[in-house]
Order: C-alpha cells, then structure tokens, then sequence
C-alpha cells in the first residue's frame, strides 16, 4: 500500500511544505501540498487520500480545525500531527497518553518516512485512535498550541455543558453544572460523546488548577485505568 499510497501534506511554511512533499515522492508516495486548511480542504478527496500531515499552528483556519473539518468528510481519515514541543518531557508524556501521536519538528528524514510507512500499515486505526476526537485529545493540541481559550463540550443529548479554561496552554480552571476545579476537569474527560466548540475568554476566572497540563492528564488516565467508572475524586 505505502508504494502508492497518496498523502495531502499540510503546513503553512510553503518552504518546508516543498521540502517534505519532496522528501515523501522519492520514496514513491503521490503527494498533494497544502499551505492553508482551506486549500487542504479543497484538496482533499475522502476516497483517494491515504494519509493527512498536518501542521497545527497555521493562520485563519488552524490544524485542529482542520481536524475537525476532515473527521467530517471521513471519520476514520487517518492524520498525523506535526508540531514543535515545548520539551523533552513533555513529549515523552503526550506519547505516554497515548491518545495522539506527533511528529515532532525537527525531524530526520529518515525517520519521518519510517512513521508515516507505520501509520499506512495501521489499517483499524488513524494515529489519532479514536474516529472523533475527544476532550483529551482537543485539551493536549490546544495545550501545545499555547492558546489562551474557552473549550465548551456539550454532553450527549441532555445538553450539560462543561468548561475548560486554558491561559496560554495552561489549564487554570474547569466547571460543570455541579462541579468546579480538577473534580469538573476529570468529569468532563468521562463524557465520550459530545459536541465541541472554542470560545475567547469573556472574563477573568479564578484559577482552581495549578497543575501542569501533563500531569493533569498522566493522573487522569491512571485513575480511569484504576476506576473503569471514570467517576472519582480529585
């Protein structure tokens, strides 16, 4: 499959776009380069594009509306994310999570053809596991991407709305209707189904979380291996 396989390269850098378009056709890949979403979106046929590469930070529409948008058109479409980590550690523990997998810029040649050969191999699954994305993968992108937002996630049918707040890639608060700080933080992670949207920060919030991010996360998937139920306290 890999030998033929068609993949749609998406970053705004029309330089480095080039160069990894480049990189992938001598290894015998038929390659589509995209220097916006809106142009990956124009680009992108569900029935005839193998694999996606994004870029996360990109100017109007970003990776992970980008994101959002393909899982429209096909929601098993598998995607890799490319994007620079604020360190060492951090991604250690975003691939510990495992709910996302990034290729981290800079990358070896070599070692690039060798993920996106692995991810064309992973017939049952896209490299972001599940088909939708869900609250855990949304909080980690926009977490790297250091943006300072509201993230709304609309439970089921029954219309409860839960709140997580972020200053700069930093989770500082989190609410639902019946909870507030870490305890709404981790109840909102259970909600498997819902709807998102992100909204600019109308106000001010006082901050009832003060841990990093990863670590927010790493206790939210031990506790939830530990407690199948995913209802517990902080």
């Amino acid at each position: 499959m890999s030998a033929k396989a068609r993949i749609l390269f998406v970053d705004d850098e029309k330089k480095y776009a080039d160069t990894m378009a480049q990189v992938l056709r001598l290894q015998g890949f038929e390659v589509f380069a995209a220097y916006s979403g809106q142009q990956a979106l124009q680009i992108f046929e569900p029935e005839n594009i193998d694999l996606v590469i994004t870029d996360l930070s990109m100017p109007k529409m970003d990776g992970i509306e980008l994101i959002t948008e393909l899982r429209k058109l096909h929601p098993v479409q598998k995607i890799m994310v490319l994007t620079a980590f604020p360190s060492q550690r951090s991604q250690e523990q975003a691939f510990s999570l495992g709910t996302i997998t990034y290729i981290a810029k800079p990358i070896k040649p070599k070692r690039f053809i060798e993920l996106v050969n692995d991810s064309l191999r992973e017939r049952e699954q896209g490299w972001f596991g599940a088909v939708r994305l869900n609250s855990t993968d949304l909080i980690q992108l926009y977490s790297f991407m250091g943006r300072t937002i509201v993230l709304e996630v609309l439970k089921g049918e029954n219309g409860e709305v839960g709140r997580i707040y972020f200053e700069r890639g930093q989770v500082v608060h989190a609410e639902t209707p019946t909870l507030s700080g870490k305890e709404a933080f981790y109840e909102i992670q259970t909600w498997e189904s819902g709807l998102f949207k992100t909204n600019i920060p109308q106000k001010k919030v006082e901050h009832t979380i003060d841990e990093p991010i990863n670590a927010l996360l790493l206790k939210w998937a031990k506790k939830h291996d530990e407690d199948k139920s995913g209802k517990f306290n902080s």
